[in-house]
């Protein structure tokens, strides 16, 4: 088993998938990569003339496994579907397939496979999402020791990141710090039996999410989309949102939130009196300490949701609006297009319009400042960082170096590992200096 998959991946580098760096753009290579719009035949991964569409009963046969000890998501799919679904990259093209995928020792019949993410469309291993049918949820133990069903799941390709754990740290560091955040767990991927590489999967934010987490499951599911949700009054309230769960027509909520962050005087009394009421300020501060400590400057105008118990008594803390944290692939020393950043960047809030309104009041500064100091020993010190990536490495350090042998195969894992450790420890150093200033300097 193991050397058919060598033989694969050696096809795939005869073919010429090795891919731009980091997701730079390909200066004029001809690489016929997995379901890329460049592939020679139309087919999925295949070498010319190889028939790689499913049998007639896409669950008839199990396709074979890559020899990692990880879960496996096997997709059956019409190459030809696939390669149209691959090649419309852009948001606005909704393309859904219908699939079957293959899944700890089930198939599943009517899947719909999408295309995920917004840059990441471009890059040439896609991301997607699965959506499985109401009356037949995934059954999987990604997540969890125990079987759980889900009905959505997303399979990002971590393109950007070839240690495949800048985004289950940060969602992991957030949990730990008291934050809402999705699971993220490691999965390989294979169209029609042949290899796709390695993938995190990630829990979907959805009305499943919600009553996992003991929420109202008919609350209001915000979703920031573009950088018109950066926390600003706007006289459209669903700029840069998306409606996901919740009433889907009355978003007054939402606009008096957004009217109350940026009229509200900043000041402690009338920050207490209109705004405490209907923000979570704690949740608030989670987010933005361990997002500025990940260094992701891709989430405080966009990649984030926002919920709200609409049902709740006025004024409860069930009542106020929380952030639920999403997609900080581009973290850690890692810039959103796979370029390296320095981890010593010493931003400690972010750059939507309220933190600066929020910190600029003594008591909220003070708090914050506080409590970073605090988390920055437990649960965000650098070795308690260090632990998760140690307890994760040995699951997926071979996976990572295969897929990065189909994908980009100038990259080591071992190295890219170690580049990582060093921007975690220097980042935790630099941000325990910086808010150290921040009483007396600002």
């Amino acid at each position: 088993m193991r050397a058919r998959w060598l033989v694969v991946a050696a096809l795939w580098v005869a073919l010429g998938c090795d891919g731009p760096r980091g997701g730079e753009a390909d200066a004029g290579r001809d690489a016929t990569l997995v379901g890329d719009s460049t592939g020679k035949d139309g087919t999925v991964g295949a070498p010319d003339g190889e028939d790689v569409s499913p049998p007639p009963d896409p669950c008839a046969t199990v396709p074979p496994v890559p020899p990692f000890a990880l879960p496996h998501f096997g997709i059956r799919v019409d190459s030809s579907e696939l390669e149209r679904l691959n090649t419309h990259t852009k948001e606005t093209d909704a393309v859904e397939l219908s699939v079957a995928v293959v899944a700890q020792g089930r198939c599943y019949r009517d899947v719909t496979l999408e295309l995920h993410g917004g840059t990441s469309r471009t890059f040439p291993k896609k991301s997607y999402r699965l959506t499985f049918p109401e009356d037949d949820p995934l059954r999987t133990d990604l997540f969890a020791p125990l079987p759980e069903e889900h009905r959505r799941v997303v399979l990002q390709a971590s393109w950007i990141d070839p240690t495949f754990m800048r985004n289950a740290l940060t969602m992991q560091a957030a949990r730990a710090s008291g934050g809402l955040a999705p699971r993220v767990a490691f999965a390989t991927v294979s169209f029609n039996g042949v290899p796709y590489g390695l993938f995190t999967a990630i829990e979907r934010i959805d009305r499943v999410w919600l009553e996992r987490q003991d929420l109202d499951e008919d609350g209001n599911l915000y979703k920031a989309s573009s950088h018109a949700a950066n926390w600003g009054a706007n006289a459209d309230p669903m700029a840069g949102f998306e409606w996901k769960e919740g009433q889907g027509d009355d978003p007054s909520d939402l606009a008096d939130l957004r009217q109350r962050l940026s009229k509200t005087p900043a000041t402690a009394k009338d920050f207490e009196a209109k705004i405490a009421p209907v923000l979570d300020l704690a949740d608030f501060m989670v987010w933005q300490r361990v997002h500025t400590l990940a260094m992701n400057a891709d989430t405080y105008t966009k990649n984030y949701y926002l919920y709200h118990d609409i049902e709740a008594a006025p004024g409860s803390k069930d009542a106020r609006f929380q952030v639920i944290s999403w997609d900080a692939d581009a973290t850690w020393g890692q810039n959103w297009d796979g370029k390296p950043l320095a981890p010593t960047s010493q931003s400690w809030h972010g750059s939507d319009a309220f933190s600066p309104r929020l910190f600029s009041i003594e008591r909220y500064r003070e708090q914050y400042v506080e409590d970073y100091e605090e988390a920055l020993e437990h649960p965000l010190s650098a070795k308690a960082l260090a632990a998760w990536l140690d307890d994760w490495t040995p699951q997926i350090a071979e996976a990572a170096q295969w897929d990065l042998d189909l994908w980009q195969p100038t990259l080591s894992f071992k190295t890219e590992l170690a580049r990582l450790k060093t921007a975690v420890t220097t980042r935790v150093d630099t941000m325990r200096t910086r808010v150290e200033t921040l009483p007396s300097a600002e």
